[in-house]
């Protein structure tokens, strides 16, 4: 998520520095003068360590009042955990979504929600494809096609790693740890536009261990990704290539 956001926000000319969690968020930012902090901070609301309202206040404590502080996450937040936050963006959201939060927390009352999903009207279909051509396109104009395609094989091997502890935390009955890494699926395959994954996660993530049994499905979808992938990077090939012979 990280390197994907660098790499979009760069694009569009913004000027980004990354950090692991909010401590070594607060870490980077003691010491800097006024002149040389982020206008805007980033960060997802639920981390290992410090997140939520506290990571907000520690956050607005050190930054300067013009900062504007962006919290996201690929569900809606629980009352109170987007306090000190001047807007909440839901995954997954667009370059275009991310200005338009920043310029209403500049122009309007804190907190306010910013919620952007391309890909809702697909999501309650029965039959969700495996990418969104919108969001494929825009990275496939943003980078060569063995780039996009690295991005989404890391993707789908983090969502195969989680998808077998998602199985473990299943044979022990662990219904914290199924939606927590139901949640990150979500927010990740969100982000790439992987909606067949996206929906499938968000569907585990809100029944819990009730709706264990999509798991048999989460293979099967991210071959299915995986192959279309490779045919459409193959063909994007080859017409450039026609193209310029």
């Amino acid at each position: 998520m990280r390197e994907l956001l660098l790499l979009l926000l760069g694009t569009e000319g913004h000027t980004v520095s990354t950090a692991e969690s909010g401590d070594d968020a607060l870490a980077a930012l003691a010491g800097l003068e006024d002149m040389h902090m982020p206008s805007v901070v980033l960060t997802d609301l639920k981390m290992p360590g410090l997140s939520h309202s506290e990571l907000a206040a520690r956050l607005r404590s050190v930054c300067p009042s013009t900062t504007v502080l962006l919290a996201m996450s690929a569900s809606e937040p629980a009352a109170g955990e987007t306090n000190g936050f001047d807007a909440f963006l839901r995954k997954p959201f667009s370059v275009a979504g991310y200005n338009a939060a920043v310029e209403r927390a500049r122009s309007e009352h804190p907190a306010e929600t910013v919620v952007e999903s391309p890909t809702s009207g697909e999501l309650v279909s029965s039959s969700v494809p495996a990418v969104d051509d919108a969001i494929f396109a825009k990275l496939s104009s943003l980078m060569s096609g063995a780039q996009v395609l690295e991005i989404y094989t890391m993707c789908l091997g983090d969502t195969a790693a989680r998808a077998d502890r998602m199985s473990s935390a299943v044979a022990v009955n662990d219904a914290v740890t199924f939606v927590r890494e139901a949640h990150v699926v979500k927010g990740g395959c969100g982000m790439l536009g992987a909606t067949e994954l996206y929906s499938l996660a968000g569907r585990m993530e809100t029944g819990g261990l009730a709706c264990s049994s999509l798991l048999r499905d989460f293979g099967p979808a991210i071959e299915r990704l995986r192959r279309i992938l490779e045919e459409r990077i193959d063909r994007d090939v080859d017409e450039r290539t026609e193209s310029q012979n």
